[in-house]
């Protein structure tokens, strides 16, 4: 909350940057603090993202070492995954935006 209050302040007193940009900025931040979708299935994916693409990752890389399993592949396999996380966070957050989603499907 303190964040999102803090880039909202930030936003009204750039002057260097455009109304549309500075607008852009303003709605997404919203969009963040109080999600415009009611659609139960955009929340789910937006709680299950971090979690299969980051926690999950780091929880088998850290389980693997307690039990010392070795495999060469595993960990790479296991940083792949997390580098998913930046592009699933981007396609859920433009499907579970409506600005954002409006915005793609007029290009």
């Amino acid at each position: 909350m303190q964040v999102c209050s803090h880039t909202l302040y930030t936003l009204s007193k750039m002057v260097t940057m455009s109304e549309q940009t500075r607008r852009y900025h303003r709605d997404a931040t919203k969009a963040l603090l109080i999600q415009d979708t009611h659609d139960e299935q955009f929340e789910i994916l937006q709680v299950s993202i971090p979690g299969a693409t980051l926690f999950f990752p780091v929880y088998c890389i850290i389980l693997q070492m307690a039990v010392q399993f070795e495999n060469k592949e595993f960990v790479p396999i296991m940083f792949s995954i997390m580098g998913l996380h930046s592009i699933a966070h981007s396609i859920t957050l433009i499907l579970s935006t409506k600005s954002f989603r409006s915005a793609v499907m007029r290009k």
